[in-house]
């Protein structure tokens, strides 16, 4: 799978920001860009939180698996 070109933008932003929030509507494709970007920090041996709604977490571990290298095993899903 490849990035649209606002994706791209999202990303560019990201690694632009240090600190972020991508506030886009619902389903525009806002996790593609964060999957890579969690990656990217993965890579530079940077730990990552992705904070989102319990129903999302499953979803976008595939997405994460979906757009990346990573596997399985670097992937923890951490709930309450």
């Amino acid at each position: 799978p490849t990035l649209r070109p606002t994706q791209i933008a999202d990303l560019a932003f990201m690694f632009a920001n240090e600190r972020f929030l991508l506030l886009h509507d619902p389903g525009v494709g806002k996790t593609p860009p964060v999957c890579v970007w969690c990656e990217w920090n993965v890579r530079q041996n940077e730990k990552v939180v992705w904070v989102m709604p319990k129903g999302l977490m499953k979803k976008n571990k595939s997405e994460l698996l979906r757009f990346t290298n990573l596997q399985d095993h670097q992937i923890r899903i951490v709930d309450s």
